[in-house]
């Protein structure tokens, strides 16, 4: 697991209805690795859904491979031949997602890499405003900031800047209002380690996630989703979990490493399946996509589908 900042991670519904509201130490660390090993085990299970997905007519007859591939048609638009098994086109949509999951796992694991210098051994999850305080350090040379005071494994404090709220007047993180407001962010952060026995101020980068459970714009999130889970119902539209969210966030960590930067035009079910109808190209980079994939991949026995009219959506960034 990366380096976690936070105390507490709090869920709450979209009722307002709170879910964990007070937590001790000890129950809030259980909360977060919880959430950490269900997204890690997405992950997993998506990699293991596009390993069953039939490459000849006989693996049709085997009910969860052509869920499998419906899910790949339907999120990534993986084309298939007159016998509805993957075409060559098809084929190489499948190793690419697939590759994509192996660098999400890097992700979670700290040993993705990438170009110039991108490694992954100074990370931090944030869940919340835990942790995080408005103010001042010693060598502070950027005014009153949003920062975590972080004791390292070896002893050492430093002060971690979250740089996004850097902006004079950034309200509590997870408290924007509804246009500015994110299930989930990945950002580059600033890390300050004070200047000892009269040593300078070091200066240092570290990639940062922060969760944000109850912005979630009308839509009900879940924590976590269980492993084989039955669904109320098939619409794959009202499927959210916080989990999910680390997920679609890690992929934006996989765009680092490769040293650009993915958007994420489409949120939600419905907006991803008509990207990669339409778009490809972009599907296959957009978060989302992947957010979903891996949460339908939790319960591989659904057919999932669309639900009928228009759905809110909880955004990430």
């Amino acid at each position: 697991m990366w380096n976690s900042v936070f105390q507490a991670c709090s869920q709450s519904y979209s009722s307002g209805s709170a879910l964990q509201q007070s937590l001790g130490k000890l129950q809030a660390a259980m909360v977060g690795h919880a959430i950490w090993d269900n997204a890690v085990l997405m992950a997993t299970n998506a990699q293991s859904q596009i390993q069953v997905i039939p490459s000849t007519t006989s693996g049709l007859t085997n009910v969860n491979a052509r869920r499998a591939l419906a899910n790949m048609k339907l999120l990534f638009g993986a084309s298939t031949n007159i016998l509805q098994v993957p075409d060559s086109a098809g084929r190489a949509i499948i190793g690419f997602v697939n590759t994509m999951y192996t660098d999400i796992g890097k992700g979670f694991a700290k040993t993705l890499t990438g170009p110039n210098n991108f490694v992954l051994n100074n990370a931090y999850l944030y869940c919340e405003a835990a942790g995080l305080t408005l103010g001042t350090f010693p060598g502070n040379i950027v005014g009153n900031v949003w920062q975590a005071k972080v004791t390292t494994d070896n002893g050492v404090i430093v002060y971690l800047v979250l740089r996004f709220t850097a902006s004079a007047g950034y309200p509590q993180p997870c408290t924007e209002s509804s246009n500015d407001s994110y299930a989930g962010k990945t950002f580059t952060g600033t890390q300050f380690l004070p200047g000892l026995q009269g040593q300078s101020l070091v200066i240092t980068e570290f990639v940062g996630i922060i969760l944000c459970p109850k912005q979630g714009h009308g839509v009900k999130i879940l924590p976590t989703l269980a492993q084989g889970f039955t669904p109320d119902d098939q619409y794959a539209s009202k499927i959210y979990s916080t989990a999910g969210t680390l997920v679609h966030e890690i992929v934006y960590v996989v765009s680092k490493s490769r040293a650009t930067q993915w958007d994420d035009p489409a949120i939600g079910f419905d907006k991803c399946v008509s990207m990669a109808r339409k778009a490809q190209a972009a599907a296959l980079i957009n978060q989302d996509n992947y957010r979903i994939f891996a949460e339908l991949s939790m319960s591989p026995q659904t057919k999932w589908v669309a639900k009928p009219g228009k759905k809110s959506e909880a955004a990430t960034s």
